[in-house]
């Protein structure tokens, strides 16, 4: 329990409840604690409210404290006082069982959350860093003009980016519109406030089909992969084609790198990490909690974004990508899992290359 006003409450009860040491004793012995109240009685000096206090602190240091409140119950169920914590501790135990704990309500003070676990901080931080360098800013124009239109998106594969489709519509179709676009990786501050390292300029596909059949349309927006519109029933993402693949840029010694998509289940209180380009500033990295499913395509979480975030991949703890951030709510936002992503994809296996397909879909 660890709380010291909720325990200070049901000092008084029991003590109003039994009203003399050996009713106490009765108590103690009947919810088989592994101890004796006798031993806190024989404390110099004690007096019944003292052993009373310190048999509490032992009791809640032991995590026993629901054994000693279910004995005290069958022993004088009517006592308005002891109702009263009685309730207090079943409001607490019922709002701890929604955080799906590893352990027991007794336990709270030690592992809390089934879906919040210890990291080992170096390679953590490390693969962090490593991930980061996948996600770019999308520029649909220069910045000069208006950063209208501005998101975030990520590498699915070596020359493959993801964001969601309400980005990439402005120049999903016409090649003017297509060799405007401008995707910035490594956009970051160096330090807090500080100025921006320009990043990576990478451009879209302009020539060249991921098709050999001379009939298919892709061949005039090379720069199509796939996409499934924002509407009601669509997944609101996009894959874009790059003209040379950004994830084999070295970047301090190493590849960049590509991020894969993991289907995985989303619980309530679940950790939620999202990179992003926020009102098109340079990356940043939110922390938040998934707040529910919505099944069959989408989670809700509390994580902040803004305008300029939608695109960003979404990471559990562990660093899985297992959504896409694609808009706001009233008081949450949203993101399409990259389960429902992976099974469009899966079903729509020809629009891929063998090359996409196996690096993306594995």
């Amino acid at each position: 329990m660890q709380s010291g006003e909720l325990r200070d409450e049901l000092r008084v009860a029991l003590l109003d409840a039994f009203r003399a040491p050996g009713e106490m004793k009765i108590v103690v012995d009947y919810a088989d604690l592994g101890v004796s109240f006798v031993n806190f009685l024989a404390a110099d000096g004690a007096t019944y409210d003292s052993a009373l206090f310190a048999l509490l602190q032992w009791v809640d240091a032991q995590e026993k404290i629901l054994p000693l409140m279910n004995s005290a119950k069958r022993k004088n169920s009517g006592n308005l006082k002891l109702k009263a914590v009685r309730a207090k501790l079943a409001d607490l135990e019922s709002r701890f069982s929604e955080l799906r704990p590893v352990g027991s309500f007794e336990e709270a003070e030690r592992i809390v959350l089934k879906g919040v676990k210890f990291e080992d901080v170096g390679p953590w931080i490390d693969q962090l860093a490593t991930m980061r360098r996948a996600v770019c800013r999308i520029e649909p124009q220069p910045e000069s003009e208006t950063i209208e239109g501005y998101g975030t998106g990520f590498l699915v594969a070596p020359d493959v980016v993801m964001t969601n489709y309400h980005v990439a519509s402005s120049f999903w179709v016409g090649k003017e519109r297509a060799e405007r676009v401008m995707l910035r990786f490594d956009y970051e501050s160096a330090v807090p406030g500080g100025s921006a390292f320009r990043g990576t300029e990478h451009k879209l596909a302009l020539t060249g089909s991921q098709s050999s059949d001379p009939a298919d349309e892709s061949a005039k927006s090379p720069w199509q992969v796939c996409s499934s519109p924002e509407d009601p029933a669509g997944l609101d993402f996009a894959l874009l084609r790059l003209d040379r693949p950004a994830g084999d840029d070295l970047v301090r010694g190493a590849k960049r790198e590509f991020l894969k998509l993991t289907s995985q289940r989303f619980y309530p209180t679940d950790p939620i990490l999202i990179l992003q380009h926020p009102a098109a500033e340079p990356m940043k990295l939110s922390f938040g909690a998934v707040a529910k499913p919505d099944p069959p395509s989408h989670v809700e979480y509390k994580v902040n974004t803004q305008g300029g975030s939608s695109g960003s991949p979404c990471l559990t703890q562990d660093l899985k990508v297992t959504a896409i951030h694609h808009f706001g709510m009233t008081n949450r936002n949203r993101g399409v899992t990259h389960e429902a992503i992976l099974n469009f994809l899966k079903a729509q296996q020809d629009r891929l290359t063998p090359k996409d397909r196996a690096v993306i879909l594995g």
